[in-house]
């Protein structure tokens, strides 16, 4: 009888734990869209006296993000007259994790003193829009953002070839 009831309080801590485990799901990628990311741009100096532009996207979920092959992500930088400095493109990005900043594109250039705008963005993220402004002196480059607004709708305008 001891050894029933010393058995039948064994299994119902043991049932009692195995129903305090919880239970582990599996997270499959979601595809990246405007509602998962937010395009992001960094803008400093380099080494040089350059301008370092690195241009990404960030997470902004707690899902992991799927890798994507057909991100056609686009980006001009304009002087203060509108002209195309420089423009390219970033057509695979991910795969990215919960809240993670990936910035896989840096782009690095002399630019002469003046205010600078970069569009960067793709149909499936969005724009970002930063104006800046370069000052070049004896000692080196100094960068200071102006302006910077991020929106769920494609804005990037490519330079006529």
């Amino acid at each position: 009888m001891m050894k029933r009831i010393m058995l039948l309080s064994v299994l119902g801590i043991a049932l009692l734990f195995l129903g305090c485990v919880p239970e582990v799901q599996v997270r499959e990628p979601q595809p990246i869209t405007a509602e998962h990311v937010d395009p992001a741009a960094e803008i400093g100096s380099g080494e040089e006296k350059t301008v370092e532009v690195r241009l990404g996207l960030i997470n902004q979920t707690d899902q992991p993000l799927a890798e994507e092959e057909d991100f056609t992500g686009q980006w001009v930088l304009r002087n203060s007259a509108g002209e195309a400095r420089a423009s390219g493109g970033l057509f695979t990005v991910g795969p990215l994790d919960p809240n993670e900043r990936s910035f896989p594109l840096t782009w690095r250039a002399e630019l002469e003193s003046g205010t600078y705008t970069l569009e960067w963005g793709a149909p499936s993220a969005g724009t970002t829009i930063v104006e800046f402004q370069v000052q070049r002196d004896d000692h080196g480059v100094m960068i200071g953002t102006l302006r910077q607004r991020t929106t769920d709708e494609y804005l990037v305008e490519q330079p006529a070839s």
